[in-house]
Parts: structure tokens; sequence; C-alpha cells
């Protein structure tokens, strides 16, 4: 896996929620995303997907949707964020099974131990390819990214 220091991620215009690491729970999430998409006559092809992962034990995703035009109906479980930004973050490639992620987080916390940088957000994904089916989350492409602490005492 390549990895690279002294990346950016910027994202605006954000249609967010929260849900658990599953299958049943994130193929029920997709589901709701497309309908409140379609209600707000947005299409897919007009949303970049941002994962970002938080919790050891039962993974929590919050699900980002940068948006290239503005929603007007908004119902519970979903909120609106004006943006996503790291600054100075290093960046990896996964090409694969959700699932399989941790596997490339891994990969990159010993990038980062190898290099005495030290993590200052949660792994966020930006999706590439895939999850376009709610049913199917094997075939994933995503740029992870995390951010570190600039300061190195």
């Amino acid at each position: 896996m390549q990895i690279l220091e002294y990346q950016m991620l910027d994202a605006r215009n954000l249609l967010c929620c929260t849900t658990k690491l599953d299958s049943d729970n994130l193929t029920e999430t997709l589901l709701e995303i497309d309908e409140v998409l379609t209600s707000n006559g947005v299409s897919k092809s007009d949303t970049t997907m941002y994962l970002s992962f938080s919790g050891d034990e039962a993974p929590i995703i919050h699900m980002y949707l940068a948006l290239k035009k503005k929603v007007k109906t908004i119902k519970d479980p979903f909120w609106l964020k004006e943006r996503l930004f790291l600054v100075q973050a290093v960046k990896g490639r996964h090409e694969g099974e959700l699932d399989s992620l941790k596997e490339s987080f891994s990969k990159i916390m010993q990038y980062l131990n190898a290099h005495q940088l030290s993590p200052i957000t949660p792994f966020c994904c930006k999706v590439l390819a895939g999850l376009e089916d709610p049913t199917n989350t094997k075939d994933m492409i995503a740029d992870i990214y995390i951010g570190v602490n600039g300061n190195i005492l």
C-alpha cells in the first residue's frame, strides 16, 4: 500500500447519518439515503460518499454525502453539515471488501508508528467506487485519510 503524507481532504454541503458497521444496518442506511436523495431530486452521481469510523468493540460509521445541490427536506436520523476538512493528513488506498478495511487501517497505523506520527482524527474514507448497490460491500475503492499532529517534540 502506498502511503502519502501532507494530504488534504475537503468536503462541503454534507448529508450526514450514523450507523453500525454490520451488513444489515449498513444496507438499511444506504437504502434510506437513496430515499432521501430521490425525494430531494438528487442523483447518486451528484454525490461523493465519505465514511468516518469510531469505536473498537462495535464500530460505528459516520456517513457523509457531499451533495452538488442543496437538500430541502431532511428527516431523522439525517442532518446537514457544512464542511469536513482535514489538513496534514496521511492517505492510503483501500481496494476490496468493506469488511477488510481494518487491515488497511492497521497498515496505516504501522506507518504512523514507524514515522513517529501521532493521529489526531479518526479514519475518514473517501469512497471512490463501490457501495452504489446497498447489498454489495465487496467491491470498494476508498482513499483512507487520518489527520496527524504536525508538531514533533
